[in-house]
């Protein structure tokens, strides 16, 4: 998760789309001020990179939530190999338009990220998700700098970037105390270099920006952010 890469100010969720920078709008002076991004991930600790990362839904999936939050909500996976270069899959609200369209999503949509050198890109007009377990998967099975896009075993395209592997990692963000970090990520696996997939090799917390939601461990297939575990 990129915590403070996904807020400018007060804005919730300022992303780029395609290189063309998109303007946050103000909030109005009634809002709850959308500060930087808090929330719980959990990641392996001391394993090789790997070339992919999944919640497959065979095993039960990442749960997409349709709350309406007050600032932008996001549930996902990353692979990175820095601060400055990932790629992030998952599912985001954001009742402001200062996300990945030019208008408001009060309705969850798929998220679609990458961090190139520092630079947040943004893929655009991705469709709505239901309410419930989805299938979510990033992989680079040719071990070059393109990565693929899977949600409910659906292709949505490829970023390239500059690394071929990275660390995997799973998160729930908030940008106000005000609203959930309610995450369920069930079914975590990565992509080997022998070209398999596999159940995590541990499952630790990375540090919690968010001192209400907990990171909440079950198996190196399954963690969650709850108030309660």
């Amino acid at each position: 998760m990129r915590f403070r890469a996904r807020s400018i100010g007060s804005a919730c969720l300022v992303l780029l789309s395609f290189g063309i920078p998109i303007v946050a709008n103000p909030q109005p002076a009634a809002a709850v001020t959308c500060g930087a991004g808090q929330g719980v991930t959990g990641s392996e600790s001391g394993q090789p990179a790997r070339f992919g990362v999944w919640v497959d839904s065979s095993v039960k999936g990442m749960n997409v939530s349709v709350a309406s939050p007050s600032c932008t909500r996001v549930g996902s996976v990353t692979v990175q190999t820095s601060d400055i270069d990932a790629v992030e899959l998952g599912w985001y609200l954001d009742p402001y338009p200062t996300g990945c369209t030019s208008s408001a999503q009060t309705q969850p949509h798929i998220l679609i990220v990458k961090y190139y050198n520092g630079t947040e890109y943004c893929k655009n007009g991705t469709p709505i998700l239901s309410q419930g377990y989805h299938d979510f998967q990033i992989s680079n099975t040719n071990h070059d700098n393109d990565w693929d896009f899977y949600v409910d075993r659906t292709a949505y395209g490829s970023f390239n970037v500059r690394f071929s592997s990275g660390y995997v990692r799973s998160g729930a963000e908030r940008h106000t105390t005000t609203d959930s970090a309610l995450e369920d990520f069930n079914g975590l696996k990565y992509l080997g270099s022998a070209g398999g997939w596999n159940a995590w090799a541990n499952n630790s917390s990375t540090g919690s920006s968010d001192g209400n939601f907990l990171y909440c461990y079950y198996s190196h297939l399954h963690t969650a952010s709850k108030k309660t575990c």
